[in-house]
């Protein structure tokens, strides 16, 4: 019940342990900003530049009010939504995809490599086997086909060389050149044709497609129009759900491609269960090389540093079976020997 003698917005004023009191905000009563200027008494003359603030329009009574969490979510939102606009009418936003320029697709002795899935580790591999075909004393040279913020060769290189021209760029290890994609891509169909001169002068063409070995396949890029020509390496990992993609991917392959699987040799009973009809005959074949895992590798990268040696025999391994598979007549521009001369004479005639 209130007391007829005080108001009714009457509260007791706290005190400190000395007997005084303390000055307590009033919630009911607008506070005045840092900025504003205290009230002159009445009948004061005004200081000079007292009313710049006020003329500014920031003076007393003129404090914004707070801001909820939710005004300043519905804001970002529609920042997001206007950037999002505005680069579906800008064309392709910051993604600028090259034009696939004047050039001549691989006819020579091609190996393409292509993972199956996400993670596979198709680079590696592309790199074992380009060094394994050095080993021969054959000039070779690696294409890099991936988008130039997904490439997995970025830094295998100890040696840049600059652009080289139809949207590449080259690189060296060791002996070995390394040419790259020059921007970013929104597809396979957007890579690249290599240019001339380099695929004149080597013998050995191997490429990292960069790019899913289903949509590769059933697209309508140079890689694909490549891949019907080349030997062809598929890359996996020895898991269940690698297991369905890899039967996938096998359904819609010309020839007899090999497969580098990456892991144990054995597989676990679980994984194997799930084994295509396709995969196990390719076991059978012999077409299957295990790529042992690697932890090193996986924590550090390619790095310009050599493989192991153990990835190094799996790229010989892969070579080997992958030019046994070779078609009989590699493209209309490269006559070659057929498989079994090319087994009989070694790498090449």
């Amino acid at each position: 019940m209130v007391d007829s003698r005080f108001a009714e917005n009457w509260r007791p004023r706290p005190r400190s342990s000395a007997g005084q009191v303390i000055q307590m905000p009033d919630p009911f009563r607008p506070q005045a900003c840092a900025t504003d200027e205290p009230e002159a008494p009445p009948g004061a003359s005004a200081r000079p530049g007292a009313g710049s603030v006020a003329q500014a329009g920031v003076g007393a009574g003129s404090c914004a009010s707070p801001v909820s969490v939710a005004q300043l979510q519905g804001a970002l939102r529609a920042a997001w939504a206007s950037q999002l606009a505005a680069g579906g009418q800008s064309g392709q936003g910051r993604m600028r995809p090259l034009q696939p320029p004047t050039g001549t697709v691989p006819t020579g002795r091609v190996v393409m490599v292509m993972g199956c899935h996400g993670g596979a580790g198709a680079s590696v591999v592309a790199l074992a086997v380009a060094q394994a075909a050095g080993e021969l004393g054959r000039r070779v040279r690696l294409l890099d086909c991936a988008s130039a913020e997904r490439s997995g060769l970025l830094t295998a290189v100890d040696a840049e060389l600059g652009p080289g021209g139809n949207g590449w760029r080259r690189g060296r290890r060791a002996s070995l050149l390394i040419d790259r994609v020059d921007g970013r891509l929104e597809s396979a169909a957007h890579v690249p044709i290599p240019a001339e001169e380099p695929l004149k002068r080597a013998q050995v063409t191997v490429v990292d497609t960069g790019w899913g070995a289903s949509g590769l396949l059933c697209g309508g890029s140079w890689l694909a129009q490549a891949a019907e020509s080349a030997a062809l390496v598929l890359v996996a990992c020895a898991t269940v759900p690698a297991f369905r993609q890899v039967e996938q991917v096998l359904a819609s392959c010309r020839g007899l491609p090999v497969i580098a699987m990456r892991g144990p040799a054995r597989w676990k009973r679980s994984v194997r269960a799930t084994a295509g009809r396709q995969l196990l005959a390719a076991q059978a074949c012999g077409r299957v090389v295990t790529v042992v895992y690697d932890r090193d590798l996986a924590a550090l990268g390619i790095t310009s540093a050599p493989l192991p040696k153990a990835m190094l025999e799996a790229g010989r391994q892969i070579l080997a079976r992958a030019l046994a598979c070779y078609p009989a007549k590699p493209g209309p521009d490269s006559p070659g020997p057929g498989v079994r001369e090319q087994t009989r004479n070694g790498l090449w005639p």
